[in-house]
């Protein structure tokens, strides 16, 4: 197997890893929490974060370079399906990663260090993380969806 295509694969592989937990955010976990009290939210978030950061930070530091050097070794041969479908997953893992780092990421940071007398809009605070996951889960799902198109669109007939 060529280099090209086994970075590709390893990508594809680490893109699911991410793609896994925004979709489950996007298409359940939002809506679920939603309505459960308060206090379930943070203890919740607290709980995941604490878990998800380390180990999701450590996905993201391999997937983006993954990413990277994809788009790179797919360059010399811009119009192929491979290629766009990869700058155009890129893309989408940083809007990920921007909606992460100047949305999630702060309110997390409020979330982790909550007291209930702290005069914060708690209600305010987790609507706008979940409407961060929501995005961020759009963004996720068409860069994996983008990737698997350019697996599909690359099939010599």
């Amino acid at each position: 197997m060529s280099l090209t295509k086994t970075t590709y694969f390893v990508y594809l592989l680490c893109y699911v890893l991410v793609s896994s937990q925004l979709l489950f955010y996007l298409f359940i976990l939002t809506d679920a929490l939603r309505p459960v009290s308060l206090s379930n939210f943070i203890e919740l978030r607290k709980s995941v974060d604490f878990l998800a950061e380390h180990r999701l930070r450590v996905l993201y530091y391999v997937s983006l370079p993954l990413s990277i050097a994809t788009v790179a070794l797919l360059a010399p041969n811009r119009t192929s399906p491979l290629f766009i479908t990869a700058v155009i997953s890129c893309l989408c893992l940083l809007i990920d990663m921007a909606f992460a780092l100047k949305g999630n990421m702060p309110i997390n940071a409020q979330i982790n260090n909550y007291t209930p007398n702290s005069g914060t809009n708690w209600e305010a605070l987790r609507q706008q993380w979940l409407t961060f996951m929501q995005y961020r889960g759009v963004a996720i799902a068409i860069g994996i969806t983008s990737l698997l198109a350019g697996l599909f669109l690359n099939q010599k007939s």
